[in-house]
């Protein structure tokens, strides 16, 4: 789904319900509080919210609100929970958001030490939303301004993460778009080595996942570039290429590649990894795994016989 009404998410998840107070308090040191809201009639849509000024000169707001429940992975269904369904169509859990990206992401957590349990018996959740249409009446009005930066978006995103994983009763952060769990420990060492590296923490908001395709035969991927306005990208590739942390390391690369706005990468282009052999680029309209959504596909250009469910075209 393409940024709208919500252009980021990143949720808190909880072991209990603060108070507007309490998460109010929490943010008095690093974001202006521009005004507090009632929760609407849907939970889905606003629980007690407050909006925090972003970027007010282009109506650039963050609204960050409490749900005193679960995160709801299932995401509804359109006749028997139109409205959870109708919120999650619209952006509201995030635009990038898809049905069990909770239990994808605890499947996924390669850097989570400690028991999962405690993820999945959450009580409540935080959602921290940036938004450039906040009391916009106009239809025509632009849903991105004109020097629309994500990162910057993000890294003031990272700035009321930091301070809500301070909450009493706060467990981690959860990105929906970005399938990804981060503990309090884990997200201030992530963003401290990006500090001293003086680096993207794209860690602190992109997952890579690994996949068994056959059994010498595996897939890994990105999720959650779209975040950062750049496609996934797939690296599928024989066990005997090289150690997965090589393949990890590779995907980013290529999604640094293409952070910056000057390089492209085309049907057919080789690119340079691991291994003695060149990667085949290729542009697939759904990848292998959810969530659906864009990506560029790798394949080492060995000679090998690909399975038949990593064949393009």
């Amino acid at each position: 789904m393409p940024k709208g009404s919500f252009t980021q998410c990143v949720c808190i998840l909880l072991n209990r319900t603060p108070s507007l107070d309490e998460i109010s308090q929490c943010l008095g040191d690093v974001a202006e509080i521009a005004s507090q809201q009632a929760a609407t009639e849907d939970w889905e849509f606003f629980g007690p919210s407050l909006t925090i000024a972003f970027q007010p000169k282009v109506n650039g707001f963050v609204a960050v609100d409490v749900v005193d429940r679960p995160w709801p992975d299932e995401m509804g269904d359109p006749d028997q929970d139109a409205a959870l369904f109708g919120a999650w169509a619209l952006g509201y859990f995030g635009p990038s958001a898809f049905p069990n990206g909770l239990a994808r992401a605890t499947s996924q957590s390669w850097c989570w030490e400690g028991d999962l349990d405690i993820v999945h018996n959450h009580t409540a959740f935080i959602r921290i939303r940036t938004s450039y249409v906040f009391g916009e009446s106009d239809e025509d009005a632009p849903v991105l301004p004109e020097d629309y930066d994500p990162m910057a978006e993000l890294d003031f995103v990272n700035r009321l993460t930091s301070a809500l994983l301070e909450l009493d009763g706060a467990i981690c952060c959860f990105n929906p778009n970005g399938e990804l769990l981060l503990d309090s420990a884990g997200f201030a060492e992530t963003l401290g080595f990006h500090a001293e590296q003086e680096t993207i923490p794209i860690e602190c908001w992109t997952n890579v996942r690994l996949f068994s395709v056959e059994t010498d035969w595996a897939l890994m991927d990105t999720v959650g570039n779209l975040q950062l306005d750049v496609p996934d990208i797939e690296a599928a590739f024989h066990l005997d290429i090289a150690d997965p942390d090589d393949i990890n390391e590779f995907v980013r690369q290529v999604t640094w590649y293409l952070l910056d706005g000057e390089n492209e990468v085309s049907d057919g282009d080789q690119l340079d990894g691991p291994g003695e052999h060149t990667w085949i680029a290729s542009w697939l309209d759904t990848g292998s795994c959810d969530p659906p959504r864009q990506v560029l596909r790798l394949i080492p250009d060995d000679g090998r016989d690909v399975p038949d469910e990593l064949k393009v075209g």
